[in-house]
C-alpha cells in the first residue's frame, strides 16, 4: 500500500486510482464551489456603484420630466388659463401612464403564457 501525504495508507490499483478520482473531484468541486462564491461576492460589490447611480439617474429623470410638465403648464396658460392647462397636462401624463402600464401588462401577459403550440407541424 502507498502513504499519501496524511500518512493514510492507500491502496494500488484500480481500487486506488478511484478512490483518488473520487477525492480530488470533491476537493475540485469544494474549490470551485469558494470561488464562484468570491467570485459573486466582488462582481456585487463592484455593481453597488452602478446601483447608486442607476437611482440617482432615475431620480434626476423624474426631476426632468416634472419641470416639463409644469413648463408646459406655464406655457399653455395664456391660451387655456392656469386651470385648463393644468387639466390638459395632467391628462396627457396620466393618459400616457395608462398606455405605458397597459401595454407593459400585455407584454408581461406574452412572457408570462405557455408556448403556442400553433407554429409546430404535425408530420
Amino acid at each position: 500500500m502507498a502513504d499519501t501525504a496524511e500518512g493514510n495508507p492507500k491502496p494500488h490499483g484500480l481500487s486506488g486510482l478511484i478512490a483518488r478520482l473520487r477525492d480530488n473531484a470533491r476537493a475540485f468541486v469544494r474549490a470551485e464551489v469558494q470561488y464562484v462564491i468570491a467570485e459573486l461576492g466582488v462582481r456585487s460589490s463592484a455593481a453597488l456603484p452602478a446601483l447608486i447611480m442607476v437611482v440617482i439617474a432615475v431620480a434626476l429623470s423624474f426631476s426632468a420630466l416634472t419641470a416639463v410638465l409644469i413648463g408646459l403648464i406655464i406655457a399653455l396658460a395664456p391660451y387655456l388659463t392656469i386651470w385648463g392647462s393644468l387639466a390638459l397636462v395632467a391628462s396627457l401624463s396620466v393618459l400616457i401612464a395608462f398606455l405605458l402600464v397597459r401595454q407593459a401588462v400585455s407584454i408581461i401577459r406574452i412572457v408570462r403564457e405557455p408556448k403556442d403550440e400553433s407554429y409546430e407541424t404535425d408530420a
